[in-house]
């Protein structure tokens, strides 16, 4: 078995870079698992060793310069032995380079994918569908070995691809808890990306919310982190709320020093739409590991993880996500016995398979 893990070589392709969290968790994190594991795995990725773009800076490169990246990646693909594995991570404009490598060297072929990439309103006809990128994926599952999926909702839809059901693992050895301190002003934090007009909405559901428990606790504040098209939005709808802030980018590296400082983690998901539904949640996942209590909407796949009242609570409107913020608000001991509960459900949350 050692001998087989050593001839084994498992490429991670994906086009973002470490900054975004699709690549951290589905490429360089699973990288590192399985290094662990004594298998041989690297991360290819477009922007980080290609000279891509990525994030809100994508969208300024055109069909010849992302040839050339695919260009590049086959170049570098062709190179390695018969015994390596492909795995692409999402499928994008990204796909080209280790499509063409798996066809000239014989590579097996499986796709990973952790959100939502088709139209909200996707509609079928047979093959054919309203969404490029849905028949380019179903294209490329005719040609792989299998599928990996980061939800229940993308098993359930890819469940005629025979998919294996893997979280978005966080690294527990990076994103450890502090010991527990009773604050009197308590700090709330909700994290994520700018990019679509219903991140604004999730924080403009948050903002009454905030406003309410701040007329009973005026010294808790809210913290808002991130970066993105809505970022001057988001300036404007809290310029002038009392205790908002809104921090902007945090650097990954800085991300675990960042979550040692707050008390509750918020994740609101108002929108009953399948981005929602499928992505991963990897917030939730990284405010568990270090120990943080969490309010999240029900809704997705954070209600496969929490169990409400024990490590964290579920909301499903705005009269709930107060009230539940309240109990953690005044009980300490709720807030320490609910992190403990987090971390252990981050320790044991990394990549298992449904039935």
């Amino acid at each position: 078995m050692a001998n087989s893990k050593k001839q084994l070589r498992v490429v991670f392709i994906t086009r973002e870079g470490y900054r975004l969290p699709g690549a951290r968790y589905r490429a360089y994190q699973l990288a590192k698992i399985l290094k662990g594991e004594g298998i041989q795995a690297k991360v290819i990725s477009y922007a980080d060793h290609l000279g891509g773009k990525d994030g809100e800076r994508e969208r300024e490169m055109d069909i010849w310069e992302r040839a050339v990246l695919n260009w590049k990646a086959y170049r570098w693909l062709k190179n390695y032995p018969p015994q390596t594995v492909i795995i692409l991570q999402r499928v994008h404009y990204h796909w080209g380079g280790p499509f063409l490598a798996h066809l000239s060297k014989k590579f097996p072929l499986i796709i990973d994918m952790d959100d939502w990439e088709f139209k909200e309103n996707l509609g079928k006809l047979g093959l054919l569908s309203n969404s490029r990128a849905e028949m380019l994926t179903r294209f490329l599952l005719r040609h792989a070995r299998g599928i990996s999926v980061s939800s229940h909702f993308l098993y359930n839809f890819f469940s005629s691809y025979y998919p294996f059901y893997m979280p978005s693992a966080v690294d527990t050895e990076t994103f450890v808890p502090l010991p527990f301190r009773p604050k009197e002003n308590l700090t709330l934090s909700w994290i994520g990306t700018l990019h679509r007009r219903d991140n604004l909405e999730n924080i403009e559901f948050l903002l009454p919310v905030f406003r309410k428990i701040r007329k009973s606790y005026p010294g808790v504040s809210l913290e808002l982190v991130g970066s993105g098209y809505y970022a001057d939005s988001v300036k404007k709808i809290t310029e002038g709320e009392k205790g908002v802030r809104f921090l902007g980018w945090i650097e990954p590296d800085k991300m675990p020093e960042y979550l040692s400082s707050i008390d509750i983690g918020l994740l609101p998901l108002i929108q009953d739409i399948k981005f929602n539904l499928a992505k991963s949640p990897v917030k939730l996942f990284e405010y568990f590991a270090c120990a943080k209590p969490v309010v999240a909407s029900f809704r997705g796949e954070a209600v496969h993880f929490i169990k409400d009242g024990t490590n964290g609570f579920l909301a499903s409107d705005e009269k709930e996500f107060t009230a539940k913020l309240e109990k953690l608000i005044v009980s300490p001991s709720l807030r320490r016995h609910m992190g403990k509960e987090a971390r252990k459900t981050a320790e044991n949350s990394g990549g298992k398979a449904l039935p």
